[in-house]
């Protein structure tokens, strides 16, 4: 969960600060476009700002995160607009999907034998 208009994290539950590798402490500090690579500010404000205008209710997409080692992962971002008691706030339900890309991946290179073969 983090604030709409300053990005920082607010609440990160226990399993996703485990499996990320930041205390709650360290990510109050930081912001989405820390740990998703391929985002700066500019582009995630763009990303989220049909959630943030009221014009969807909920994004979808699909993206990695850099753990604290530095390591990657894929991850698949459930996203919508939360009014808080003081300030919006965006959540996110966050899958990792890691099998699942390695699984589609195979099944590429499979088939890029298949066609080879025929």
């Amino acid at each position: 969960m983090f604030d709409a208009e300053t990005l920082k994290f607010v609440f990160v539950n226990r399993g996703a600060r485990n499996n990320i590798g930041y205390t709650m402490e360290e990510l109050e500090e930081m912001t989405p476009m820390q740990i998703t690579p391929e985002y700066d500010e500019r582009s995630f404000r763009r990303h989220v700002e049909q959630l943030v205008s009221g014009k969807s209710e909920k994004t979808v997409f699909e993206t990695c995160h850099r753990r604290a080692d530095g390591s990657r992962y894929d991850v698949e971002v459930h996203l919508q607009r939360v009014e808080g008691i003081e300030n919006m706030l965006l959540v996110a339900v966050v899958l990792d999907i890691t099998e699942r890309k390695e699984a589609e991946h195979k099944l590429k290179q499979s088939e890029k034998k298949y066609r080879l073969l025929f």
